[in-house]
């Protein structure tokens, strides 16, 4: 877009690279009708003004935008829209230039950017000047839509003015004639109104939605995907098809969910609960676990007024601020959305029952928090797929494990490359274990699996395609997700309502493991851990990076900070002397082990309830200086005793992980 400067000079903004991350899982594919911008082509747009720039502001005559909208307004961070339209015309009008000498063509056809009637009306006005002692001549075009912000370039020359003009949101020139005559100048000035007419709107056909579908199955960045105008562009078995397509694309890649909206025109309860009927009579639970339904639509604001509002826009914009917030496995219930007033309708509580039992997930209106997410549930009752925090687990080890084997395509199929593989799918899986997305006490627990000697790196589709809830933890070749919240309880760090009260310092536990363990760091964390008794005191937790300075020649006003190496603090722990004698024994073992007698522990922070609230593992300690009591005959105090500990590193554990490092014994207390 070009914008108004000084005299003969314009600025033009250069479109951003696309940037595509196809490892994340928050990334939204928006299907469905706009007012404006490229047909069938995928454009990638990270914040609303993108969406309102590339296509047009919402004008209420498709739901798209306000999905669009509604995404980024909850949290949203990025999106792919395809704009999907039928045979619509495009707004064009000419302009008769005349042998004039210096233009490219003695005409020019003004044609809209993009078919629709967006452009109608229209205006485009041209000013010509002749040479001057400033210079040769130049043309001033000045551009008004409809409902949309003028845009002008003022000073361009002659030559080449259909180039300079592609930088235009809204027109392009297309040369229509011969070139003019030499010699033949112009007078002072001219100039042209011009007035753009002839575009005109097109509802999509089924071919066009097949088309717009196939286009997002080649995206590899969309985790999520929408189609906000589907129902209101496509009804009956129609629809219903176009649904099933668009499932069977999605289901190969187990890398992206839809999110699909009741068609508008089904308004009771039966209706709504025989169309989800039609879409289970397929009867293939792994299709149907590609998808999750919500209703009912929102109530938004439009301008002055509300419009109703497919539900499918806000639901992904709070599925992509929960992934960035909490990570991909977690559960879309229980969050609150934003930018929405009321629900279409409210469903008394018999009618919410059967549209819950259908497999719908619900949207509420709950006193004191507004417009809430109801459920978060597949259409599908398969074990492991049934929620949608499960599904959206998958797709991103899918995701992470299709990025770590892709380098390992060509290689000679080894037992180096059978165990490099092994590493990083597993490195993969731990990441998801310390995050608390899959269950079970230990890693086993909560994973297993392996690549047999005839399988080649491309084809990590077993792993792609197992990794599902295997009803259990610790069976093979699978993994065990952690359990799902469908439905609303107490605030959870899923929503913004997060407790974010300090806690207490006076009430933890250290924990450590009872044998002694030299183990690699992304295993330091794994272990079993036991109470290690109560202590008075624990303090050295934390780290440090030595930094030198740098003074860069001929740079005054700053100087170089560079990073040299990184050490951890000693953790220092007091306690009153017990017959135990736990602590000298570790150190004393250590005295005859050349490299020490090495154990990994955690200290647990505990909530004035009694809850893990923040722990930090460290790994390899070693009891590097015991400090007897000092004694005196004539004070009454509790003889104390120390241990400093060298260790090779802490872990910050994450709150919904630290309960689970505590023993079995002390989580009920």
């Amino acid at each position: 877009m070009a914008g108004e400067a000084l005299p003969g000079v314009s600025l033009a903004a250069p479109p951003r690279g696309s940037g595509a991350e196809p490892l994340r899982t928050d990334v939204a594919a928006f299907l469905g009708r706009l007012r404006r911008g490229p047909v069938a082509t995928p454009v990638r747009v990270e914040s609303w003004n993108d969406v309102v720039g590339t296509f047009g502001p919402p004008e209420g005559a498709f739901a798209t935008p306000y999905a669009l909208r509604g995404f980024f307004e909850n949290g949203g961070r990025t999106a792919w829209v395809l704009r999907v339209s039928g045979p619509a015309a495009t707004a064009r009008t000419a302009w008769s230039v005349g042998p004039l000498s210096g233009w490219d063509a003695t005409g020019y056809q003004v044609v809209a950017t993009s078919p629709g009637a967006w452009a109608n009306g229209g205006r485009v006005a041209v000013r010509y000047q002749a040479s001057t002692v400033a210079g040769p001549p130049t043309v001033g075009i000045r551009i008004t839509m409809p409902g949309e912000p003028p845009e002008t370039f003022p000073g361009l020359p002659l030559a080449g003015l259909a180039d300079r003009l592609t930088g235009s949101r809204y027109l392009r020139l297309v040369p229509d004639g011969p070139p003019p005559p030499p010699g033949r100048p112009g007078p002072i000035s001219m100039s042209w109104d011009l007035t753009l007419a002839g575009g005109a709107d097109a509802a999509p056909t089924q071919g066009a939605y097949s088309d717009a579908v196939a286009a997002q199955a080649d995206l590899p960045e969309p985790a999520l995907v929408a189609l906000p105008d589907l129902g209101t562009d496509l009804s009956g078995a129609a629809h219903t098809d176009m649904v099933l397509e668009l499932l069977r694309s999605v289901e190969p890649s187990h890398d992206r969910l839809a999110v699909l909206d009741v068609p508008p025109a089904l308004t009771s309860v039966d209706e709504v609960v025989d169309w989800v009927g039609s879409l289970a009579a397929t009867g293939d639970s792994q299709l149907l676990g590609c998808a999750a339904v919500y209703h009912p639509p929102l109530r938004t604001p439009d301008g002055q007024d509300l419009r109703t509002v497919p539900a499918s826009g806000h639901v992904l914009g709070v599925i992509a601020r929960l992934d960035g917030e909490r990570g991909a496995h977690r559960t879309p219930a229980n969050a609150v959305l934003l930018e929405a007033v009321d629900l279409a309708t409210e469903y008394p509580e018999p009618q919410r029952v059967r549209l819950f039992d259908a497999g719908i997930d619900l949207i509420r209106c709950t006193r004191g928090r507004g417009l809430m997410v109801w459920g978060g549930r597949t259409l599908s009752a398969g074990p492991g797929i049934r929620y949608i925090a499960h599904r959206r687990l998958v797709h991103l080890l899918v995701r992470a494990i299709r990025r770590a084997a892709s380098p390992l395509v060509f290689d000679v199929n080894s037992a180096e490359l059978r165990l490099t593989l092994v590493r990083a799918l597993t490195s993969v899986l731990l990441s998801a274990f310390r995050a608390g997305a899959l269950a079970g006490a230990r890693p086993e627990q909560a994973f297993r699996g392996g690549v047999r000697r005839h399988q080649q790196p491309a084809r990590a589709g077993p792993w792609a395609t197992g990794l599902r809830d295997r009803g259990g933890p610790g069976r093979p070749h699978g993994v065990h997700p952690a359990a799902s919240r469908t439905r609303p309880g107490p605030r959870s760090g899923g929503d913004r309502g997060v407790s974010l009260d300090p806690l207490p310092k006076y009430r933890f536990l250290v924990t450590l493991d009872p044998g002694d363990a030299y183990l690699p760091a992304a295993q330091a964390l794994l272990l079993p851990l036991a109470a290690s008794g109560a202590f008075q005191e624990v303090t050295g937790l934390g780290a440090q990076l030595e930094v030198t300075s740098y003074p860069e020649g001929g740079r005054n006003d700053s100087v170089h900070q560079l990073p040299l190496r990184h050490s951890w603090n000693r953790i220092t722990l007091k306690r009153g002397v017990v017959r135990d004698p736990g602590l000298w024994s570790w150190y004393q073992t250590g005295l005859a082990d050349s490299l020490g007698a090495r154990r990994d522990g955690a200290v647990i922070v505990l909530g004035p309830d009694g809850v893990p609230g923040a722990a930090w593992a460290f790994h390899g300690g070693l009891a590097a200086k015991w400090s007897g009591p000092d004694l005196h005959g004539e004070q009454n105090a509790i003889a104390i005793e120390s241990l400093e500990i060298a260790h090779e590193g802490l872990t910050k554990v994450l709150q919904d992980t630290a309960a689970s490092a505590l023993p079995r014994q002390i989580q009920g207390r």
